[in-house]
């Protein structure tokens, strides 16, 4: 049984973002591997620090607006020789943008 408050599913679309920990980082290369409307699993072509803030926008496919959350790293490890799986958790979201991501969720399971 799933003890998250939001069900996930799994998911590979591009994202773009921006990382602040003592300097900015652009990325637009990461994709998702699995996303809630409490937050996402991530790909990464880089490392992130644990705790650094996250500027989000992507595009689900139902979807025809890109929605942009912030949200904090909260775990990373590493996948494969290049790549980190990077958890991160939604701190700000719009309330239309849980429900898109929920309708989603509910349609890949």
């Amino acid at each position: 049984m799933e003890k998250r408050r939001f069900p996930r599913a799994k998911s590979s679309f591009p994202v773009w973002c921006q990382i602040y920990f003592g300097k900015e980082i652009s990325f637009d290369k990461p994709k998702t591997k699995d996303l809630s409307a409490s937050g996402m699993l991530l790909l990464m072509p880089e490392e992130s620090r644990i705790g650094a803030n996250m500027i989000l926008k992507f595009k689900i496919p139902q979807l025809e607006e890109k929605i942009l959350v912030q949200g904090r790293v909260v775990r990373v490890n590493k996948s494969g020789s290049k790549l980190f799986d990077t958890g991160v958790k939604f701190l700000i979201i719009r309330d239309k943008d849980i429900k898109a991501i929920n309708q989603f969720v509910i349609t890949k399971k």
